[in-house]
């Protein structure tokens, strides 16, 4: 198996929402037999209202 990583730019665009907002990044690495990927929330995101909206939707 090939060796490598990539990063996924991960947006929400909501109902309500004028324009897609970057929620965070997506990263996928692998290597030999092994893969990982883990998610990174965009400073921007968090202190933003859409946030908000995305709890709420969770929530029922």
């Amino acid at each position: 198996m090939a060796q490598g990583k990539f990063d996924i730019s991960v947006y929400a665009h909501w109902r309500g929402m004028p324009e897609a907002k970057m929620i965070g990044v997506l990263v996928a690495h692998y290597a030999k037999r092994k893969k990982d990927v883990s998610f990174e929330y965009d400073k921007g995101w968090i202190k933003s209202e859409q946030q908000l909206m995305a709890a709420a939707f969770m929530d029922g």
